[in-house]
């Protein structure tokens, strides 16, 4: 698999056409972001943004949650794909329009897989026709990239609540 020489990431791919020395390396790759500390209470989380200077600023955002744990960073539905059948991320923050596989097709593709992994699909903005379509396909729920930093701390201890309830916790 190529790297973009500006930033390094991973080109997009078919995970399917990778060889096992690929795939390693990938992993490799992916797991170097999750390098703090996990508590029962930290997010693992997958973002995947198809916009690179978009993809920075949530990298921002997400680093100054302490609820969070950046486990891993992408750019498209394939690496989504792959990595999340990796590294089993307890959240997906998702692209609504991203490269390769969209994120309504990664999402109804990712809920067959890791049903119980809550979907967060971001939207460019409040796009009914968006909203009910992520919804079909199985999103826990939408928000708007520009409110992202306001409004996922909140959603993030709705899940939590959740999670406990779930876990017997509660």
């Amino acid at each position: 698999m190529e790297r973009f020489a500006e930033t390094g990431e991973m080109k997009p791919g078919n995970p399917d056409k990778l060889s096992p020395h690929e795939m390693f390396k990938t992993t490799q790759e992916l797991v170097r972001f999750g390098n703090r500390t996990e508590k029962m209470e930290n997010w693992r989380v997958l973002l995947a943004e198809g916009h690179l200077s978009f993809r920075q600023e949530m990298v921002k955002v997400l680093a100054g949650m302490r609820e969070v744990n950046l486990v891993a960073k992408v750019a498209n539905g394939w690496d989504v794909m792959f990595t999340s059948a990796q590294l089993k991320p307890d959240i997906i923050l998702l692209d609504f329009d991203l490269p390769g596989l969209t994120g309504p097709e990664v999402t109804s593709l990712i809920k067959r897989g890791l049903p119980d992994t809550p979907v967060i699909m971001m939207l460019s903005g409040e796009d009914e026709g968006q909203m009910k379509l992520a919804a079909q396909c199985g999103a826990s729920a939408c928000l708007v990239k520009s409110l992202l930093a306001q409004d996922l701390p909140p959603l993030l201890e709705k899940l939590e609540r959740g999670r406990r309830v779930s876990e017997g916790q509660d």
